[in-house]
Protein backbone atom coordinates (compact mmCIF):
# COMPACT_ATOMS: atom_id res chain seq x y z
CA UNK A 1 0.00 0.00 0.00
CA UNK A 2 1.89 3.51 -0.85
CA UNK A 3 1.17 6.68 1.24
CA UNK A 4 -1.78 8.09 -0.17
CA UNK A 5 -3.90 4.81 0.02
CA UNK A 6 -2.96 4.54 3.59
CA UNK A 7 -3.67 8.26 4.21
CA UNK A 8 -7.21 8.10 2.36
CA UNK A 9 -7.61 4.73 4.80
CA UNK A 10 -7.05 6.71 7.75
CA UNK A 11 -9.11 9.82 6.72
CA UNK A 12 -12.29 7.29 5.57
CA UNK A 13 -12.27 6.33 9.54
CA UNK A 14 -13.24 10.14 10.51
CA UNK A 15 -16.86 9.52 11.71
CA UNK A 16 -19.14 12.48 11.12
CA UNK A 17 -19.71 12.87 15.00
CA UNK A 18 -16.38 11.47 17.26
CA UNK A 19 -16.73 7.79 18.40
CA UNK A 20 -15.79 8.27 22.48
CA UNK A 21 -14.58 5.24 24.61
CA UNK A 22 -11.97 2.82 25.21
CA UNK A 23 -13.34 -0.41 24.43
CA UNK A 24 -12.26 -0.55 21.00
CA UNK A 25 -8.89 1.14 21.04
CA UNK A 26 -7.86 -1.23 24.28
CA UNK A 27 -9.14 -4.43 22.40
CA UNK A 28 -6.71 -3.33 19.57
CA UNK A 29 -3.89 -2.41 21.59
CA UNK A 30 -4.54 -5.84 23.17
CA UNK A 31 -4.45 -7.81 20.06
CA UNK A 32 -0.95 -5.85 18.90
CA UNK A 33 0.53 -6.68 22.41
CA UNK A 34 0.09 -3.01 23.84
CA UNK A 35 2.41 -1.05 22.25
CA UNK A 36 2.06 2.09 24.84
CA UNK A 37 3.43 -0.32 28.13
CA UNK A 38 6.80 -0.33 26.64
CA UNK A 39 7.44 3.43 27.35
CA UNK A 40 6.95 5.65 30.37
CA UNK A 41 4.78 8.72 29.25
CA UNK A 42 3.19 12.27 30.50
CA UNK A 43 -0.63 12.58 29.51
CA UNK A 44 -1.78 16.27 29.02
CA UNK A 45 -5.76 17.16 28.74
CA UNK A 46 -7.29 20.82 29.10
CA UNK A 47 -9.38 23.25 27.14
CA UNK A 48 -6.77 25.33 25.84
CA UNK A 49 -2.60 25.12 26.31
CA UNK A 50 -2.56 21.72 26.13
CA UNK A 51 -0.51 21.54 22.87
CA UNK A 52 1.87 23.82 24.04
CA UNK A 53 2.45 22.43 27.55
CA UNK A 54 3.60 18.96 25.74
CA UNK A 55 5.47 20.69 22.92
CA UNK A 56 7.72 22.99 25.72
CA UNK A 57 7.63 19.62 27.72
CA UNK A 58 9.15 17.89 24.79
CA UNK A 59 11.91 20.22 24.09
CA UNK A 60 13.14 20.46 28.13
CA UNK A 61 13.36 16.27 27.25
CA UNK A 62 15.19 17.17 24.29
CA UNK A 63 17.67 19.56 25.69
CA UNK A 64 18.83 17.33 28.70
CA UNK A 65 19.79 14.60 25.96
CA UNK A 66 16.91 12.13 26.18
CA UNK A 67 15.11 10.71 22.97
CA UNK A 68 11.38 11.42 23.26
CA UNK A 69 8.15 10.99 21.22
CA UNK A 70 6.11 13.66 20.80
CA UNK A 71 2.04 13.05 19.92
CA UNK A 72 -0.41 15.98 19.98
CA UNK A 73 -3.75 16.70 17.26
CA UNK A 74 -4.88 18.11 15.12
CA UNK A 75 -2.41 18.86 12.27
CA UNK A 76 -1.63 22.01 11.03
CA UNK A 77 -0.88 20.95 6.89
CA UNK A 78 0.66 17.68 7.06
CA UNK A 79 -0.87 14.69 9.01
CA UNK A 80 3.15 13.42 10.05
CA UNK A 81 3.02 16.78 12.35
CA UNK A 82 1.14 14.77 14.77
CA UNK A 83 3.84 12.18 15.52
CA UNK A 84 7.46 13.80 16.10
CA UNK A 85 10.91 12.35 17.70
CA UNK A 86 13.36 14.93 19.23
CA UNK A 87 16.77 14.77 20.65
CA UNK A 88 18.67 11.55 20.03
CA UNK A 89 16.81 10.24 16.73
CA UNK A 90 17.54 6.68 15.61
CA UNK A 91 17.77 5.46 12.36
CA UNK A 92 16.66 2.19 11.16
CA UNK A 93 15.68 1.82 7.43
CA UNK A 94 15.38 -1.71 7.70
CA UNK A 95 11.96 -0.40 9.69
CA UNK A 96 10.53 2.35 7.64
CA UNK A 97 12.00 4.47 11.25
CA UNK A 98 13.84 6.91 9.26
CA UNK A 99 11.63 10.22 10.04
CA UNK A 100 11.52 13.43 8.01
CA UNK A 101 11.93 17.05 8.62
CA UNK A 102 8.85 19.31 7.36
CA UNK A 103 7.14 22.51 7.95
CA UNK A 104 5.07 22.94 11.35
CA UNK A 105 7.47 21.04 13.28
CA UNK A 106 9.88 22.27 15.98
CA UNK A 107 13.07 22.55 14.80
CA UNK A 108 15.34 19.56 14.81
CA UNK A 109 12.41 17.66 15.02
CA UNK A 110 11.48 14.47 12.47
CA UNK A 111 8.23 13.22 12.05
CA UNK A 112 6.86 9.85 11.22
CA UNK A 113 7.76 8.86 7.44
CA UNK A 114 5.24 7.83 4.85
CA UNK A 115 6.88 4.60 4.76
CA UNK A 116 6.09 4.05 8.58
CA UNK A 117 2.48 5.12 7.80
CA UNK A 118 2.60 2.56 4.78
CA UNK A 119 3.50 -0.14 6.51
CA UNK A 120 1.31 0.09 9.63
CA UNK A 121 -1.54 0.32 7.79
CA UNK A 122 -1.24 -2.55 5.42
CA UNK A 123 -0.08 -4.28 8.87
CA UNK A 124 -3.32 -3.40 10.66
CA UNK A 125 -5.48 -2.68 8.47
CA UNK A 126 -7.67 -5.94 8.93
CA UNK A 127 -8.01 -5.55 12.00
CA UNK A 128 -8.76 -2.01 12.19
CA UNK A 129 -11.88 -2.94 10.89
CA UNK A 130 -12.52 -6.10 12.79
CA UNK A 131 -12.51 -3.19 16.03
CA UNK A 132 -13.87 -0.43 14.18
CA UNK A 133 -11.75 1.98 14.93
CA UNK A 134 -12.27 5.63 14.47
CA UNK A 135 -9.39 7.78 12.72
CA UNK A 136 -8.32 9.21 16.01
CA UNK A 137 -7.84 6.26 17.67
CA UNK A 138 -5.73 4.75 14.37
CA UNK A 139 -3.34 7.60 14.63
CA UNK A 140 -3.14 7.34 18.53
CA UNK A 141 -2.62 3.38 17.95
CA UNK A 142 0.12 3.93 15.55
CA UNK A 143 1.81 6.85 17.52
CA UNK A 144 1.49 4.11 20.26
CA UNK A 145 4.28 1.88 17.53
CA UNK A 146 5.88 4.36 16.76
CA UNK A 147 7.21 5.31 19.65
CA UNK A 148 8.01 1.95 21.26
CA UNK A 149 9.64 1.06 17.72
CA UNK A 150 11.90 4.17 18.06
CA UNK A 151 12.69 3.18 22.20
CA UNK A 152 11.86 6.56 23.12
CA UNK A 153 12.97 7.46 26.51
CA UNK A 154 9.72 9.13 26.82
CA UNK A 155 6.59 9.75 25.14
CA UNK A 156 4.26 13.73 25.69
CA UNK A 157 1.35 12.97 24.71
CA UNK A 158 -1.62 15.42 23.98
CA UNK A 159 -5.06 14.48 24.44
CA UNK A 160 -7.49 14.70 22.38
CA UNK A 161 -10.87 15.34 23.60
CA UNK A 162 -11.88 15.40 27.14
CA UNK A 163 -9.95 12.48 28.74
CA UNK A 164 -12.03 9.76 30.55
CA UNK A 165 -13.05 9.00 27.01
CA UNK A 166 -10.20 9.46 25.13
CA UNK A 167 -8.09 7.17 22.78
CA UNK A 168 -4.88 8.61 24.68
CA UNK A 169 -6.49 7.77 28.21
CA UNK A 170 -5.43 4.12 26.88
CA UNK A 171 -1.69 4.69 27.94
CA UNK A 172 -0.28 4.47 31.40
CA UNK A 173 1.20 7.65 31.95
CA UNK A 174 3.82 8.03 35.29
CA UNK A 175 2.45 11.82 35.06
CA UNK A 176 -0.85 13.50 33.98
CA UNK A 177 -1.69 17.59 33.97
CA UNK A 178 -4.88 19.16 33.39
CA UNK A 179 -4.44 23.00 31.93
CA UNK A 180 -7.11 25.25 31.15
CA UNK A 181 -11.23 24.81 32.22
CA UNK A 182 -13.20 25.99 29.18
CA UNK A 183 -16.56 25.31 27.92
CA UNK A 184 -15.89 23.81 24.46
CA UNK A 185 -17.85 20.49 22.49
CA UNK A 186 -20.29 20.70 24.84
CA UNK A 187 -22.52 18.36 23.54
CA UNK A 188 -19.77 15.60 24.20
CA UNK A 189 -18.41 16.85 27.57
CA UNK A 190 -21.54 18.66 29.36
CA UNK A 191 -22.58 22.32 29.30
CA UNK A 192 -20.97 23.09 33.03
CA UNK A 193 -17.69 23.51 33.89
CA UNK A 194 -18.36 20.97 36.51
CA UNK A 195 -19.38 18.56 33.69
CA UNK A 196 -16.18 19.10 31.74
CA UNK A 197 -13.77 18.78 35.03
CA UNK A 198 -15.52 15.58 35.61
CA UNK A 199 -13.90 14.43 31.92
CA UNK A 200 -10.57 16.04 32.26
CA UNK A 201 -10.14 14.12 35.21
CA UNK A 202 -11.00 10.86 33.66
CA UNK A 203 -7.30 10.93 32.80
CA UNK A 204 -6.32 11.00 36.40
CA UNK A 205 -4.59 7.26 37.08
CA UNK A 206 -4.50 5.62 40.78
CA UNK A 207 -1.35 6.91 42.46
CA UNK A 208 -0.10 8.82 39.06
CA UNK A 209 0.49 12.44 40.16
CA UNK A 210 -1.19 15.09 38.82
CA UNK A 211 -0.04 18.99 38.03
CA UNK A 212 -2.33 20.75 37.40
CA UNK A 213 -3.46 25.02 36.85
CA UNK A 214 -5.18 26.98 39.93
CA UNK A 215 -8.80 26.81 39.52
CA UNK A 216 -11.87 28.81 41.39
CA UNK A 217 -12.42 27.34 45.05
CA UNK A 218 -15.17 24.88 44.21
CA UNK A 219 -13.80 23.84 41.07
CA UNK A 220 -9.95 22.90 42.65
CA UNK A 221 -11.79 21.60 45.41
CA UNK A 222 -13.88 19.20 43.00
CA UNK A 223 -10.88 18.37 41.52
CA UNK A 224 -8.56 17.46 44.65
CA UNK A 225 -11.75 15.17 45.79
CA UNK A 226 -11.48 13.37 42.55
CA UNK A 227 -7.61 13.19 43.17
CA UNK A 228 -8.02 12.07 46.95
CA UNK A 229 -10.54 9.29 45.71
CA UNK A 230 -7.66 7.59 43.22
CA UNK A 231 -4.85 8.18 45.29
CA UNK A 232 -3.17 11.19 43.08
CA UNK A 233 -1.02 13.27 44.57
CA UNK A 234 -2.37 16.41 42.77
CA UNK A 235 0.84 19.25 42.45
CA UNK A 236 -0.42 23.35 41.93
CA UNK A 237 1.09 25.29 38.98
CA UNK A 238 3.07 28.14 41.22
CA UNK A 239 3.80 31.04 38.42
CA UNK A 240 5.89 33.16 41.07
CA UNK A 241 8.93 30.23 40.44
CA UNK A 242 9.77 32.02 37.09
CA UNK A 243 10.87 35.25 37.45
CA UNK A 244 10.75 37.06 34.04
CA UNK A 245 13.89 39.22 33.95
CA UNK A 246 12.52 40.74 29.90
CA UNK A 247 10.74 39.47 27.42
CA UNK A 248 13.16 37.08 26.25
CA UNK A 249 14.68 35.92 29.53
CA UNK A 250 14.34 34.99 32.65
CA UNK A 251 14.86 32.29 35.82
CA UNK A 252 13.11 29.24 36.75
CA UNK A 253 13.68 28.78 40.78
CA UNK A 254 13.62 24.92 40.29
CA UNK A 255 13.54 22.50 43.18
CA UNK A 256 16.37 21.07 41.57
CA UNK A 257 17.87 24.09 41.42
CA UNK A 258 18.36 27.62 39.35
CA UNK A 259 17.84 27.28 35.44
CA UNK A 260 18.07 30.25 33.27
CA UNK A 261 15.02 30.57 30.56
CA UNK A 262 15.47 32.02 26.98
CA UNK A 263 12.07 32.27 25.08
CA UNK A 264 10.51 34.48 22.53
CA UNK A 265 6.92 34.50 24.28
CA UNK A 266 7.56 35.40 27.87
CA UNK A 267 5.30 38.23 27.60
CA UNK A 268 1.87 36.75 26.22
CA UNK A 269 0.68 35.41 29.12
CA UNK A 270 -1.36 31.90 28.05
CA UNK A 271 2.26 30.68 26.42
CA UNK A 272 3.98 31.87 30.04
CA UNK A 273 1.67 29.80 31.70
CA UNK A 274 2.07 26.43 29.69
CA UNK A 275 6.03 26.98 29.97
CA UNK A 276 5.44 27.03 33.84
CA UNK A 277 3.13 24.39 33.80
CA UNK A 278 5.74 22.28 31.53
CA UNK A 279 8.48 23.23 34.20
CA UNK A 280 6.65 21.57 36.93
CA UNK A 281 6.31 18.28 34.78
CA UNK A 282 10.06 18.31 34.05
CA UNK A 283 10.80 18.58 37.93
CA UNK A 284 7.92 15.56 38.97
CA UNK A 285 9.05 13.08 35.83
CA UNK A 286 11.34 10.50 36.35
CA UNK A 287 13.68 11.58 33.90
CA UNK A 288 14.73 14.78 35.78
CA UNK A 289 15.42 12.18 39.07
CA UNK A 290 17.75 10.42 36.44
CA UNK A 291 19.38 13.17 35.52
CA UNK A 292 19.81 14.36 39.15
CA UNK A 293 20.85 11.11 40.27
CA UNK A 294 23.83 11.48 38.01
CA UNK A 295 25.04 14.76 39.83
CA UNK A 296 28.19 14.43 41.52
CA UNK A 297 27.01 15.57 45.38
CA UNK A 298 28.35 18.84 47.00
CA UNK A 299 29.44 20.51 43.83
CA UNK A 300 27.82 23.58 42.55
CA UNK A 301 27.18 22.89 39.02
CA UNK A 302 26.97 26.49 36.66
CA UNK A 303 23.76 27.78 35.55
CA UNK A 304 22.67 26.24 32.62
CA UNK A 305 19.97 27.33 30.02
CA UNK A 306 17.19 26.04 27.92
CA UNK A 307 15.64 27.15 24.60
CA UNK A 308 12.66 27.27 23.89
CA UNK A 309 10.51 27.93 20.39
CA UNK A 310 6.70 28.47 20.22
CA UNK A 311 4.68 25.66 19.33
CA UNK A 312 3.29 26.57 15.56
CA UNK A 313 0.27 29.10 15.00
CA UNK A 314 0.12 29.74 18.98
CA UNK A 315 1.12 33.18 18.24
CA UNK A 316 3.14 33.22 15.95
CA UNK A 317 4.30 36.45 13.98
CA UNK A 318 5.24 36.67 10.29
CA UNK A 319 6.30 40.03 8.51
CA UNK A 320 7.57 40.46 5.12
CA UNK A 321 8.32 44.13 2.88
CA UNK A 322 5.48 43.81 0.85
CA UNK A 323 1.90 43.27 2.88
CA UNK A 324 0.93 43.74 6.66
CA UNK A 325 2.10 41.63 9.04
CA UNK A 326 0.47 38.24 9.93
CA UNK A 327 -0.32 37.09 13.54
CA UNK A 328 -1.21 33.49 13.61
CA UNK A 329 -3.02 31.44 16.79
CA UNK A 330 -5.36 28.43 17.07
CA UNK A 331 -7.83 30.23 19.15
CA UNK A 332 -11.23 28.81 18.09
CA UNK A 333 -13.36 28.95 21.15
CA UNK A 334 -14.62 31.76 23.36
CA UNK A 335 -12.04 31.55 26.71
CA UNK A 336 -8.69 31.66 23.49
CA UNK A 337 -10.54 33.96 21.31
CA UNK A 338 -10.77 36.21 24.38
CA UNK A 339 -7.39 35.91 26.07
CA UNK A 340 -5.77 36.86 22.28
CA UNK A 341 -8.49 39.96 22.26
CA UNK A 342 -7.18 41.34 25.52
CA UNK A 343 -3.55 40.42 24.43
CA UNK A 344 -3.92 42.02 20.82
CA UNK A 345 -5.11 45.46 22.96
CA UNK A 346 -2.09 44.97 25.34
CA UNK A 347 0.78 44.34 22.98
CA UNK A 348 -0.56 45.51 19.23
CA UNK A 349 -0.52 49.08 18.13
CA UNK A 350 -1.54 48.65 15.05
CA UNK A 351 -4.52 51.61 13.13
CA UNK A 352 -6.44 48.59 12.69
CA UNK A 353 -6.85 45.15 12.97
CA UNK A 354 -8.70 42.53 10.46
CA UNK A 355 -9.99 38.97 11.42
CA UNK A 356 -9.63 36.37 8.90
CA UNK A 357 -11.50 33.60 11.22
CA UNK A 358 -11.20 29.72 10.32
CA UNK A 359 -14.24 28.98 12.46
CA UNK A 360 -16.23 25.69 12.04
CA UNK A 361 -20.03 25.35 12.56
CA UNK A 362 -20.12 23.59 15.65
CA UNK A 363 -18.29 26.30 18.12
CA UNK A 364 -19.70 28.61 20.16
CA UNK A 365 -20.11 31.50 16.68
CA UNK A 366 -22.43 33.89 18.99
CA UNK A 367 -19.98 34.12 21.94
CA UNK A 368 -17.35 34.57 19.95
CA UNK A 369 -18.96 37.40 17.53
CA UNK A 370 -20.38 39.05 20.78
CA UNK A 371 -16.08 39.33 21.94
CA UNK A 372 -15.65 41.02 18.61
CA UNK A 373 -18.27 43.47 18.92
CA UNK A 374 -17.61 44.26 22.79
CA UNK A 375 -14.31 44.87 21.90
CA UNK A 376 -14.76 46.86 18.78
CA UNK A 377 -12.42 45.83 16.02
CA UNK A 378 -13.05 46.31 12.98
CA UNK A 379 -14.56 42.89 11.40
CA UNK A 380 -13.34 41.10 8.60
CA UNK A 381 -14.73 37.92 8.96
CA UNK A 382 -13.69 35.31 6.40
CA UNK A 383 -15.56 31.90 6.96
CA UNK A 384 -14.46 28.64 5.25
CA UNK A 385 -15.33 25.54 4.07
CA UNK A 386 -13.18 22.98 4.06
CA UNK A 387 -14.14 19.86 6.41
CA UNK A 388 -16.48 17.30 4.61
CA UNK A 389 -18.72 17.39 8.01
CA UNK A 390 -19.99 20.56 7.39
CA UNK A 391 -20.79 21.02 3.51
CA UNK A 392 -22.60 24.47 4.36
CA UNK A 393 -21.80 27.75 6.31
CA UNK A 394 -23.63 28.42 9.57
CA UNK A 395 -26.72 30.26 8.32
CA UNK A 396 -27.92 31.34 10.98
CA UNK A 397 -24.43 33.57 11.96
CA UNK A 398 -24.64 35.08 8.81
CA UNK A 399 -28.13 36.34 9.04
CA UNK A 400 -26.78 38.01 12.43
CA UNK A 401 -23.88 39.16 11.24
CA UNK A 402 -26.43 40.89 7.62
CA UNK A 403 -28.37 42.45 10.57
CA UNK A 404 -25.24 44.05 12.18
CA UNK A 405 -23.91 45.23 8.96
CA UNK A 406 -20.62 43.32 9.43
CA UNK A 407 -18.39 42.67 6.61
CA UNK A 408 -18.08 39.24 5.56
CA UNK A 409 -16.63 36.46 2.34
CA UNK A 410 -17.77 32.56 2.52
CA UNK A 411 -15.53 30.53 0.40
CA UNK A 412 -13.88 27.58 0.17
CA UNK A 413 -10.52 26.97 1.16
CA UNK A 414 -9.20 25.62 -2.02
CA UNK A 415 -9.74 29.02 -3.45
CA UNK A 416 -6.35 30.44 -3.06
CA UNK A 417 -6.75 33.80 -5.33
CA UNK A 418 -9.54 35.07 -3.22
CA UNK A 419 -7.18 34.56 0.18
CA UNK A 420 -4.56 36.19 -1.85
CA UNK A 421 -6.54 39.00 -3.41
CA UNK A 422 -8.48 39.42 0.61
CA UNK A 423 -4.45 39.93 1.92
CA UNK A 424 -3.54 42.37 -0.77
CA UNK A 425 -5.77 45.10 -0.01
CA UNK A 426 -5.14 45.04 3.42
CA UNK A 427 -2.85 48.13 3.99
CA UNK A 428 0.85 47.18 4.96
CA UNK A 429 0.41 49.27 8.37
CA UNK A 430 -1.90 47.07 9.74
CA UNK A 431 -2.59 43.50 11.13
CA UNK A 432 -4.24 40.54 9.84
CA UNK A 433 -5.34 38.38 12.87
CA UNK A 434 -5.34 34.54 11.72
CA UNK A 435 -6.86 32.48 14.07
CA UNK A 436 -9.61 29.60 14.51
CA UNK A 437 -9.74 25.81 14.12
CA UNK A 438 -6.59 23.50 13.31
CA UNK A 439 -8.78 22.08 11.05
CA UNK A 440 -8.88 24.85 8.56
CA UNK A 441 -5.97 27.33 10.41
CA UNK A 442 -3.09 25.14 8.52
CA UNK A 443 -4.87 25.56 5.05
CA UNK A 444 -5.31 29.36 5.20
CA UNK A 445 -2.02 30.13 6.38
CA UNK A 446 0.17 28.25 3.80
CA UNK A 447 -1.15 30.47 1.26
CA UNK A 448 -1.08 33.64 2.80
CA UNK A 449 3.10 32.83 4.17
CA UNK A 450 3.69 31.94 0.71
CA UNK A 451 2.60 35.49 -0.38
CA UNK A 452 3.85 37.31 2.20
CA UNK A 453 7.29 35.61 1.59
CA UNK A 454 7.42 36.62 -1.99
Amino acid sequence: MNSAAALRFLYSRHPLRWKLGLERIQAFLQEIDNPQLTFRAVQVAGTNGKGSVCTYLAQICAQEGFRVGLYTSPHLCDFRERIQILGEYQVEQKKNLSGDVIPWTLKGARVVSYAYISSWVDTYQDSICKHQLSYFECVTAMAFCYFRDQEVDYAVLETGLGGRLDAVTAAQPELTAITTLGKDHTQYLGETLEQILEEKCGILKPGVPLVYRPLNAPLEARLLRAAQLKGVKAIRMEENKLRVSSNQQALWLSNLGLRGIQAPFLDFPSQKESLIQALHLWEACSLSKEKQALKPDNTLAPLSHWFFESPPARLQYFSGPNYAPLLADAAHNVDGVQALIKLLKEKFSRPSIHWLVTSMPDKNQEGLMALWEMYGFQHTWVHLIEEPRYRQPPQKLLHQMQQKGWKFIVFNSSHTESLESFYKKIPRDHLLVVCGSFYLLGSVLEPLIKLQQK
